[in-house]
């Protein structure tokens, strides 16, 4: 079906060139670096009705408020799970050198006298285990939240929701040479981005929960 509707942008060097990339032997493209093609690389288009103008305006508007709304969160969330990624890694950290310290102290002289009748080692001995504890606590909830690969998935989403407004934008400036097809074309781009991000968020949060005890 791809390779039809490539073959309908018509006979210009510019569409035949495009086609000649999207042949199989061609290293595979991205799903927006196609959507850019099939926008930007269009044959003339026949003039259209006023109530065909109405609603591609109509849908237009609301993809791009969908878009925008979707991403204000997004960039909140790479924000939030950069933070998360950046404060579980480095109190991890810190109390695995804070570990390695105290069970290399050599309790000499007067720091191996008894405190209130009890003896120092087990007040050195207890500081590790708590710290341990603390380590392993940190080391599920990295586990679970995986902060780097949620961050790394909403600044992903961030950058092809704004490559979506950008699309939807340039082209408004071109009203007479929009199709219906096209506006499809960003949903469903639209829709394929927000699957990805949804799938992401799952599978993160399912392999936290699985996780051996």
């Amino acid at each position: 079906m791809e390779t039809e509707e490539l073959q309908n942008f018509g006979t210009t060097t510019e569409a035949q060139t495009i086609y000649n990339m999207l042949q199989p032997e061609q290293p595979k493209m991205s799903p927006q670096t196609i959507l850019r093609l099939k926008l930007f690389a269009r044959r003339a288009i026949k003039p259209l009705s006023a109530d065909e103008k109405i609603e591609i305006g109509d849908k237009l508007d609301y993809l791009e408020t969908k878009i925008q709304d979707d991403l204000v969160v997004s960039e909140k969330q790479e924000k939030k799970q950069q933070t998360g990624a950046l404060i579980l890694k480095m109190m991890g950290t810190v109390l695995a050198a804070l570990l390695t310290v105290i069970l290399g102290i050599n309790l000499t002289g007067k720091l191996a006298e008894p405190v209130f009748g009890i003896d120092p080692t087990w007040f050195v001995n207890t500081t590790a285990l708590l710290i341990s504890a603390f380590m392993t606590i940190i080391s599920d909830l990295r586990m679970f939240f995986d902060s780097n690969e949620l961050w790394v998935r909403h600044s992903s989403t961030a950058n092809q929701l704004k490559n979506l407004l950008y699309y939807i934008r340039y082209l408004r400036t071109l009203p007479e040479t929009i199709t219906m097809s096209e506006v499809d074309l960003i949903k469903l781009d639209y829709s394929r981005i927000r699957e990805e991000t949804d799938k992401t968020i799952i599978k993160t949060r399912s392999s936290g929960m699985n996780k051996p005890s």
